[in-house]
Parts: structure tokens; C-alpha cells; sequence
């Protein structure tokens, strides 16, 4: 079993000094899940990585085109193989 966490980031709370929150989500999972999702023209794909105890809960991300998802996919695959240490796309 691997451990997962998502993560998001928010607006601060008004009494906070940092820019941002995290909220942590963190799942024991033993797989995960890449789904091709179709809704007439639009195509979008599904990264979900279910919880061992309840595989309907766990983490995941939307991806809402399949150019976001090769783009994610490609930078993904430049930073974990250790060609760069980061990678920041932007949307056109």
C-alpha cells in the first residue's frame, strides 16, 4: 500500500500571516485509476487514486481536456525522470 496526499491550496484565513492554507488529504491506497471521461464533444480525463478501506473516497484530479491532460502528463514525466526540478505550464 502506498500513501497519497492531495493537497489544496486556499485563500488565507483573515488572521493568518501566510498567502495561502493547505488542506491535506492523505489516503492508504493500493492502485489508482486513469479514466477517459466523454460528454458529447468535451473529453476529459480522471486521475484517481481510491482509498484502500473505502474505494469510493480517496484523491484525485479533473483534468477537463486532453491537451491539459498530455501537457500535466509530459511535465509530469520531465520532473520525476530528473530532467528538470520544476516545471510551470500556463493556459492560452
Amino acid at each position: 500500500m502506498k500513501m497519497v496526499q492531495g493537497i489544496q491550496r486556499r485563500e488565507p484565513y483573515s488572521h493568518s500571516a501566510n498567502p495561502y492554507s493547505h488542506y491535506y488529504h492523505r489516503v492508504g491506497c493500493k492502485e489508482f485509476v486513469v479514466e477517459r471521461r466523454s460528454s458529447g464533444k468535451d473529453v476529459s480525463v480522471e486521475v484517481f487514486f481510491p482509498r484502500a478501506s473505502a474505494p469510493k473516497q480517496g484523491v484525485g484530479i479533473s483534468l477537463p481536456s486532453i491537451e491539459l491532460a498530455v501537457a500535466v502528463g509530459r511535465a509530469l514525466l520531465t520532473v520525476a525522470e530528473g530532467c528538470v526540478d520544476k516545471m510551470e505550464g500556463s493556459f492560452e
